[in-house]
């Protein structure tokens, strides 16, 4: 048997099989609320967000966002909502 890494939409998991998930999440940022830190498109595994010397913003396709909450758990004044679509 062959591992293979699937996206659960928790992250890659190395299994023995790949089961296709349907979980989709959409990632956004209030713009009011960020506080310029950076810390959340420097934890960003899925590189969708990024810093652009005031704001964070999502660069990327907020919905290749891999729902790990990464971003929420640093994001200390709570400007980012991952939304299970």
């Amino acid at each position: 048997m062959t591992s293979k890494v699937c996206q659960t939409g928790l992250g890659s998991v190395r299994i023995g099989f790949c089961k296709e998930v349907a979980t989709v999440f959409m990632v956004t940022i209030n713009d009011d609320s960020c506080s310029g830190c950076d810390a959340c498109a420097d934890g960003c595994p899925a590189s969708i967000l990024e810093f652009n010397g005031e704001k964070s913003f999502v660069a990327g396709d907020p919905c290749e966002c891999m729902g790990c909450e990464a971003c929420v758990a640093v994001c200390e004044s709570g400007a980012i909502v991952v939304t299970e679509l």
